[in-house]
């Protein structure tokens, strides 16, 4: 229906509210985002290709759809696309910006006709964040505005200092407000970790934020068991002879090729000095933990903070049948010990309505039955 009101459907913003009936606004508010993307440079093919591919990505029953719901299946389906096609990166990043803008236009468009839209944009960077191309892209914007060398210690987190600016103790560096939602690995989320982040903590967070766009994430405390991946957050203890020294690092995760990690971050030399492009090689050591070793030092990972999964219950970094159990004992009244209910809200609530409830269970059970991702990230409201 989108591509045969694309032939007609001109963007015309200078329509009454009168000029076509409400049960139909819908439609055309979204197809005129499809005609915006076809203006601003996805050929009518690749358009049609990228609607019909976004049917697998709704997570809503089609009738009830509601405009977040299609906007994150077309921009799945338009990054599904994207990577597979022989495209550029310059390609890929062209139709991945022309969706947004298309979308992004339509909500000015329906707030002209009164049709209030609600979506969150934070969803919207979380999915763009999953494509190779808007990750090499992200980090190429946040090298110019974190030049290598340059120090982050202005009262300003958007920018650096090209000489050291003197100060007292850590709490005069840059610091930036958090929330963790932490978990011990053994079925629940324990509490809430909300406190300010300094110097290489509060530096891997700002460029989390900057790509993800949320500041809700899940702390995960696996030293064994950790696949990295580009976004993490990873802190690491610093041992020397086999003998912890008490000094922690954070280092933002910027590329994964196999045992390879290549990161950036601040402060590694007590300098505040930003660098990227630091690569280390991943080993483990005689107990089965991952590290890198500098030299006679071994820095030993603690954990790893990421957005958090919507669906995952109990907090181990992937969606599964073990939630949909977990949200049926909940449903139940089956009490959790060390669960917060405020995290077990975040993380429940699929449909976003603010209440857990069999509708959640039976979004879950499709996830997993499907083998879908949820693609989504939950928050505490």
């Amino acid at each position: 229906v989108y591509m045969k009101e694309l032939d007609s459907f001109k963007g015309n913003l200078a329509l009454s509210k009168d000029a076509f009936n409400p049960a139909t606004r819908g439609s055309l508010i979204v197809s005129h985002a499809a005609y915006l993307m076809n203006k601003a440079g996805i050929p009518r093919a690749d358009l049609a290709q990228i609607w019909f591919n976004s049917l697998d990505f709704y997570k809503a029953y089609m009738p009830q759809a509601t405009f977040i719901d299609c906007r994150r299946a077309v921009t799945n389906a338009a990054v599904y696309f994207v990577e597979n096609q022989n495209f550029s990166a310059d390609q890929r990043a062209k139709y991945l910006d022309a969706v947004n803008y298309g979308f992004d236009s339509a909500k000015i468009f329906a707030n002209h006709f009164g049709y209030s839209l609600q979506y969150g944009e934070t969803e919207i960077k979380q999915l763009e964040a999953q494509d190779a191309s808007h990750i090499s892209s992200f980090l190429t914007a946040e090298q110019k505005k974190y030049p290598n060398g340059c120090y982050w210690m202005t009262s300003d987190l958007d920018t650096v200092s090209k000489e050291a600016v003197s100060f007292k103790d850590y709490t005069e560096c840059n610091g930036i407000s958090v929330t963790s939602l932490v978990t011990d690995g053994h079925g629940c989320y324990d509490f809430i970790s909300e406190e300010p982040y300094y110097q290489c903590a509060g530096f891997a967070r700002k460029l989390q934020q900057d790509l993800y766009g949320t500041n809700k994430y899940i702390r995960i405390s696996n030293e064994k068991n950790y696949t990295p991946k580009p976004g993490d957050h990873l802190r690491v203890s610093q041992w020397s002879k086999g003998h912890d020294i008490d000094k922690s690092h954070s280092v933002f995760v910027t590329a994964v090729s196999g045992d390879t990690i290549t990161f950036a971050d601040c402060n590694a030399g007590g300098d505040m000095k930003i660098r990227w492009n630091q690569q280390r090689t991943i080993e483990q050591d005689d107990k089965g933990r991952f590290c890198w070793s500098e030299d006679t030092e071994q820095f030993k990972f603690e954990w790893v903070e990421r957005p958090i999964p919507l669906g995952d219950i109990n907090g181990d970094a992937a969606v599964t049948y073990e939630d949909m159990l977990s949200l049926r004992d909940i449903l139940n009244g089956i009490e959790r010990e060390g669960a917060d209910f405020r995290i077990l809200t975040c993380v429940c609530d699929l449909d976003k309505n603010n209440k857990v409830n069999s509708t959640d269970l039976a979004l879950l059970l499709r996830f997993c039955s499907t083998g879908e991702p949820t693609d989504q990230y939950g928050y505490i409201q």
